[in-house]
């Protein structure tokens, strides 16, 4: 792959952010760009640019860490997948959810990597744990209802769920990630 002279063949939007299109090329097919906190991108629209056309034969695949060491994937594009809208995992991620920045990197791969890798895209890890934290967050409100507060076996009044689900949508309004601050 010859070396983006101008911009690279890519760019990126969080939601509620400007664009950036401003990577730092560190290799002739590598990229990087420093993003400020993490903890409030949940997706990322990553796409190609039609000013550099991406040969038929590669594609463009998304990484970030918060260490340089530790690179996690994202996502990845083709010419016949230009654009995607990739779900971050940050909020699953202990280290980012307490940094002040990540650091995503971009690599042109040959497609038979990215086919490779397509099955680790699926999103679903950080999915399972704010399902989790959810079912945790209930339980805790449950288990207020046990004798002694917790331990054993519980009573719960009729209605309960429905006083949950108003105090969870309550919260939520206030600060849609304040289940995920909750320690189990």
């Amino acid at each position: 792959m010859s070396n983006f002279v101008a911009a690279p063949p890519f760019g990126l939007i969080i939601p509620g952010r400007v664009p950036e299109t401003s990577f730092i090329q560190i290799d002739s097919n590598k990229f990087s760009i420093v993003l400020p906190s993490p903890q409030t991108c949940h997706e990322i629209v990553f796409y190609l640019t039609p000013s550099y056309p991406i040969p038929p034969t590669h594609g463009v695949v998304l990484y970030s860490t918060s260490n340089s060491v530790d690179w996690k994937l994202i996502g990845a594009l083709t010419s016949q997948q230009p654009s995607g809208v990739f779900r971050t995992n940050f909020i699953s991620d202990e280290a980012l959810i307490r940094s002040q920045s990540v650091t995503l990197g971009i690599s042109v791969e040959p497609l038979e990597t990215i086919n490779n890798m397509n099955q680790q895209f699926s999103g679903t890890e950080d999915r399972m744990y704010v399902a989790k934290k959810i079912a945790m967050d209930l339980y805790h409100f449950m288990s207020s209802f046990a004798p002694g507060g917790g331990g054993g076996s519980m009573t719960v009044p009729n209605g309960v769920f429905e006083k949950w689900m108003a105090r969870f949508e309550e919260k939520f309004r206030r600060d849609p990630n304040f289940f995920l601050k909750v320690q189990d």
